[in-house]
């Protein structure tokens, strides 16, 4: 059985929640969590799904950008990709819920769990959204002939420790795993920038930087086929290579603008990545 959780409510604002903050929602998971216990398997990975999908029915998307990362606990998957063990290595290691960059609850539940995960987790998105931030960011892209290009803009003061992430991310992604969850959404797929951690902030005197961004899907996917075959080479683990390869019309932009420092996120935005007739 597939389970699945659409919110029973919508997003309101108010007076205290009128900021330009999007919050960005990070799940660092595996499709494989789960436990065998009492002779019966007991999945962990559809509960956080299930929160995942509420969290992005009940808040808008230019209020919420999230993102799922798949790390290697407890067994490898063909999913995973540098910059997912990048982010899983700066919150520990283990499945984890973070908000804005910092871990704030447990990324592995089961079913069951996913009701007030849920709860707990709207009431801490609504409250970072009534802190406001001094930057706005705006993206540009499009993909034509598998060639993905465009421009994220940040306008706001000088500030130092910060950089400007650009990922790729695809909408949903089919890898059945033993954690129950079929369909994983919003799955990040690369960066699009070199250094893949993103260009440093730079604000100019008139508060604007822009960083230019294009890079084939192709070499997204090659960059990817060469981490798993580096980890199965170091860690003497097998991945199968089921959808190693996005689907270049189910694919989207973020652009994340985050300290240095401890991983704070200052700002975040995404778009449909808008295919250009071949």
């Amino acid at each position: 059985k597939v389970r699945s959780m659409t919110a029973p409510t919508r997003f309101e604002e108010d007076e205290d929640t009128l900021t330009r903050r999007c919050v960005l929602l990070e799940h660092v998971t595996n499709p494989h969590l789960g436990i065998k216990a009492k002779g019966m398997w007991r999945p962990f990975t559809e509960g956080g799904t299930m929160v995942f999908e509420a969290l992005r029915s009940h808040f808008p998307r230019d209020r919420l950008v999230a993102l799922t990362y798949h790390v290697p606990m407890p067994k490898p998957a063909a999913t995973m990709n540098a910059v997912a063990m990048k982010v899983g290595r700066w919150y520990g290691g283990n499945p984890v819920f973070a908000l804005d960059g910092q871990p704030v609850a447990e990324g592995a539940l089961e079913y069951f769990q996913a009701d007030e995960a849920y709860r707990a987790l709207k009431d801490a998105v609504r409250r970072r959204l009534t802190r406001d931030t001094p930057f706005d960011m705006q993206i540009r892209a499009s993909i034509k002939d598998g060639l993905i290009k465009g421009e994220v803009t940040v306008l706001g003061p000088a500030t130092d420790g910060l950089r400007v992430e650009v990922l790729l991310a695809e909408k949903g992604v089919l890898y059945p795993g033993l954690g129950a969850t079929v369909v994983h959404r919003m799955l990040v797929r690369g960066s699009l920038t070199q250094p893949p951690e993103g260009p440093v902030y730079r604000g100019s005197s008139v508060g604007i930087m822009q960083v230019p961004f294009k890079r084939s899907l192709a070499d997204i996917v090659s960059e990817n086929v060469a981490f798993l075959e580096d980890y199965e080479r170091r860690n003497r683990a097998d991945c199968t290579r089921l959808s190693v390869t996005p689907a270049a019309g189910n694919l989207l932009v973020v652009a994340i603008l985050r300290r240095t420092d401890n991983h704070r996120v200052l700002q975040a935005v995404e778009i449909d990545l808008h295919k250009v007739d071949e």
